[in-house]
């Protein structure tokens, strides 16, 4: 019954378009429920139903961003995963001036969704990031450096708070790691 109402529902984003705006956005809380369900058949049903609301259903993007705020507050990574093909959907079919107005918060989407924890979270949003690019190449530039330098800070981070290892041979090595520390020379054991 529910792969039916999905694709009943489909198909009528398809038939009325930006009319079905509204009416749709009031079932996605009910298909995002259907995407992190444990059955294949119902997830599946209900992303394809949500891409087929997003692809016809363009209005004033309510429903996009209903997708893309998904993406950060739900603590399901298959909802998460299933939201950002949703939206690599969406960035591939929409217009530059349908996108637009939402520019801001695709870019914080993706950034957000590039550094998921989940992997097909991670792997949508890089899909999403490449039509992104497509249509901003500097706004993409733009998330690529962030993430790179958040990367660069973690990886400093994790360098500082790893402790140097003593040496274990005595008064004498200790004395020498002490005064090698103090020259600015590599702590090392």
């Amino acid at each position: 019954i529910i792969k039916d109402t999905c694709t009943t529902v489909g198909a009528i984003a398809e038939a009325l378009g930006d009319l079905f705006d509204e009416e749709a956005c009031t079932l996605f809380p009910l298909l995002f429920e259907l995407c992190g369900s444990a059955k294949k058949v119902m997830s599946s049903s209900a992303v394809s139903c949500m891409t087929a609301i997003v692809t016809h259903c363009r209005g004033g993007g309510t429903c996009l961003a209903a997708v893309m705020t998904q993406v950060s507050r739900d603590k399901s990574a298959q909802i998460r995963a299933h939201c950002m093909a949703v939206m690599a959907e969406a960035l591939s079919v929409w217009t530059e001036e349908q996108l637009s107005p939402h520019r801001e918060l695709i870019s914080a989407t993706l950034a957000s969704g590039m550094q998921d924890a989940g992997n097909g979270a991670r792997a949508n949003a890089r899909k999403s990031f490449a039509a992104f690019w497509r249509l901003w190449p500097a706004d993409g530039d733009l998330i690529t450096v962030k993430r790179s330098l958040f990367v660069s800070i973690d990886r400093v981070q994790l360098q500082i708070a790893t402790p140097p290892v003593l040496p274990a041979e005595g008064n004498a090595s200790i004395r020498a790691f002490v005064r090698n520390a103090r020259n600015g020379e590599p702590l090392s054991g």
